[in-house]
């Protein structure tokens, strides 16, 4: 009797601890369950080694120049050690941005080509990107095919012939290389520009599945390739209002490669948008501050964010205008970056009555250079402000049919709208724009675009 009494003591106890154990593993089970539940997604934009890598890879793109110097300082009739130093030197423009990179990367091409005139598609492809980098789309485009008709298949010269496509306007063409591209080369490049082509059409579901896997198939030694892409990717979570996800990017972009100059634009601007004016700014005059040696390409840019900013912030915004304006006439006067489209963009954004005109007719000259969503908004931006609501209100139905998604295209739709007395289409634009984006701050939007203020 006693020991059935103690065995079944024993029983109860058993079961007790066995429950007690069950209930523990199922707190520790669903404690890890919920942590991986609220653990942030932003974990999958980490770069996937270590961040002393890409400081590794820098010092080693240091490295090569000066050893392809050497080499062409020996042999300086050699092609192919020319396109190798005309190949490094791109990669430091990319990375910093600095004008001077681009020339030196140009005047070794040159060189190499001229020594080595066949068989060359080193060469070829620097020259192609620095046309793309130009806006001289025809001739980027020229010469990737130059590359394909000896070298098929080659990775980097259709990706060249997709951006300058998709810059053209040509997303059909843009479209089917980059699926086909994506197909035959499923790399972390080629999925980045499938889901950038995505992006362009509206299809942003699907872009950001992409541009997840391309991060899933990162290379270790193409630090400029895995902070572009994060940046892109930022830029479209920062359309759609998920801006914590956007700044993670844009961070990982700069951890990647500290001072990236398109990833600290867009940082930038997100600031801007989200009312953080002093933090905007700082990043602005953070992108000026590395142009001590050479200027780069995207100064313009950084003044004019900084413009925008001081605007808002009701300071002075002229002299910064004044700054980008010097940069963006040198560079249409010699042609050396087409940047006619973003001479137009400042003058619109300063708004008198000589500068809305002087824009229109930038614009409607870059229309048979560039024709993609961006340039036809703006184009139809400029026909607004020249009192050609009709023109204005094809324009920017010609950038819907993009498929292209942003809540200022949106808004600028619905102002359109407005304009030509239908209130009731506006209204519809104008709550797409805030469904698209609910942080769109229509306020700061008007702020910046429509103004009227005429310059001394």
């Amino acid at each position: 009797m006693q020991a059935s009494m103690n065995h079944q003591r024993y029983s109860t106890k058993f079961i007790r601890l066995a429950l007690l154990g069950f209930a523990l593993l199922s707190l520790v089970t669903l404690g890890l369950g919920v942590r991986a539940f609220i653990r942030p997604k932003l974990q999958s934009y980490a770069y996937p080694f270590q961040t002393t890598t890409a400081e590794i890879t820098q010092r080693k793109l240091e490295q090569d120049i000066a050893f392809y110097q050497s080499r062409v300082n020996l042999s300086p009739d050699d092609g192919l050690e020319l396109a190798s130093l005309a190949g490094a030197y791109l990669k430091k423009a990319r990375s910093s941005g600095w004008a001077n990179w681009y020339l030196l990367a140009n005047q070794a091409a040159q060189r190499s080509l001229s020594n080595l005139p066949v068989f060359n598609s080193a060469a070829l492809l620097v020259l192609a990107e620095i046309a793309g980098a130009q806006h001289n789309f025809e001739e980027a485009i020229r010469l990737a095919h130059e590359v394909l008709a000896y070298q098929h298949g080659s990775e980097s010269a259709n990706a060249i012939l997709i951006t300058s496509y998709l810059a053209q306007g040509n997303l059909s063409q843009a479209n089917d290389l980059a699926h086909e591209l994506a197909k035959q080369v499923p790399s972390s490049g080629s999925l980045s520009l499938q889901a950038l082509l995505e992006t362009a059409q509206g299809q942003d579901e699907a872009a950001k599945t992409h541009f997840q896997a391309a991060i899933a198939l990162e290379d270790i030694g193409d630090a400029y390739g895995s902070a572009w892409l994060r940046t892109q990717f930022g830029k479209l979570e920062s359309r759609h209002g998920n801006y914590k996800d956007a700044q993670a990017l844009f961070e990982e972009a700069l951890r990647i490669l500290p001072d990236f100059p398109l990833a600290a634009l867009s940082y930038a601007e997100l600031e801007l948008k989200s009312g953080h004016y002093d933090l905007a700014q700082k990043r602005y005059k953070k992108v000026l501050a590395h142009t001590e040696n050479s200027s780069t390409i995207f100064d313009h840019a950084a003044l004019q964010g900084l413009a925008q900013t001081q605007l808002l912030q009701s300071k002075d915004a002229n002299p910064s205008w004044q700054s980008a304006e010097a940069i963006l006439r040198k560079d249409v006067f010699s042609n050396a970056y087409g940047h006619k489209r973003e001479l137009a963009r400042l003058l619109l954004s300063r708004g008198s009555a000589q500068d809305n005109t002087e824009a229109l007719k930038l614009l409607e000259e870059e229309l048979s250079n560039r024709k993609d969503e961006q340039s036809l908004e703006l184009y139809a931006w400029a026909l607004y402000r020249n009192g050609q609501m009709d023109k204005a209100n094809e324009a920017i139905d010609q950038a819907l049919d993009t498929g292209f998604r942003d809540a200022s295209l949106f808004y600028r739709a619905g102002i359109i709208q407005a304009a030509l007395g239908n209130a009731e289409s506006a209204q519809s634009y104008f709550e797409q724009a805030q469904t698209l984006n609910p942080r769109f701050d229509a306020k700061v939007w008007q702020t910046l675009e429509l103004r009227k203020q005429t310059m001394p």
